[in-house]
């Protein structure tokens, strides 16, 4: 699983972190019955397992349990408890023979780099430090070169709040949000609101050094000036130091 997993970005210690999970919608579905060919696998670890990889691969690093989903219980009889009196009595579809048959959902994703257009778009124009998916196309997105790209540079952003910065750029398609920390310099988001690839360049208020957010690479040296060819819905985390600054950010 190690030549696979996304790798994530080093994060100073003591500061709040951004966090990607699922919200676990209807995965008890493929274990929850006790009828073995109704089942996706024969045991309830493997399962977690699969799904732990599966995060692994896609760069996401916490894990959530849904207990209560709309405020209805998932599957378990609530009448002993008061009924719909304490807590909605989740219905549910049967066969002519009594059989449980629940109830199904599908999902779709968007082709190519615009599969993360939502999250993007969220990123773009709001502050989201969080982001938690509801049901079943999250375990298998379409295009998943995109997905580790984005989950990686989001999680490699410090869960403080950003400001969205106009005078970063000349180009409206590349929207730059600035995170100050106390100590360890300025982080950058920088993400392709546009729809086909191209070079933009980032425009720094002052001389100062650029890192690269993920990987710790230095982008610029000394100067104002970076260019940044993205695809569309691309997230870029950049680490900036201003020349007034006498040592770079700290790890």
């Amino acid at each position: 699983m190690a030549d696979i997993t996304q790798p994530l970005a080093a994060l100073p210690p003591g500061l709040p972190k951004r966090h990607l999970f699922w919200r676990e919608e209807m995965a008890d579905g493929q274990i929850g019955s006790m009828i073995p060919t109704e089942r996706s696998v024969a045991d309830d670890m493997t399962w977690y397992e699969h799904k732990f990889d599966l995060m692994k691969f896609l760069g996401m690093r916490t894990f959530a349990k849904d207990l209560l989903e709309f405020g209805s219980n998932q599957g378990w009889d609530s009448t002993k408890f008061g009924g719909n009196d304490w807590v909605y009595q989740t219905p549910y579809i049967q066969t002519s023979d009594g059989r449980i048959v629940g109830y199904f959902c599908c999902d779709v994703d968007y082709a190519g780099p615009f599969v993360m257009l939502s999250e993007a778009m969220a990123v773009a124009n709001g502050d989201p430090r969080y982001i938690g998916y509801l049901s079943s196309h999250t375990y298998n997105r379409g295009n998943p070169g995109y997905v580790r790209r984005f989950n990686a540079n989001f999680i490699a952003l410090l869960a403080l709040p950003s400001t969205r910065e106009s005078g970063f750029s000349t180009d409206p398609e590349l929207v730059v949000r600035k995170i100050v920390t106390p100590h360890n310099g300025i982080y950058l988001a920088a993400v392709h609101t546009g729809r086909i690839r191209k070079t933009m360049t980032l425009a720094l208020p002052r001389q100062g050094r650029i890192l690269d957010g993920l990987t710790g690479v230095t982008l610029l040296e000394s100067g104002t000036n970076l260019g940044l060819t993205l695809d569309p819905c691309e997230l870029r985390a950049l680490r900036y130091s201003p020349a007034n600054q006498n040592t770079p950010p700290r790890s």
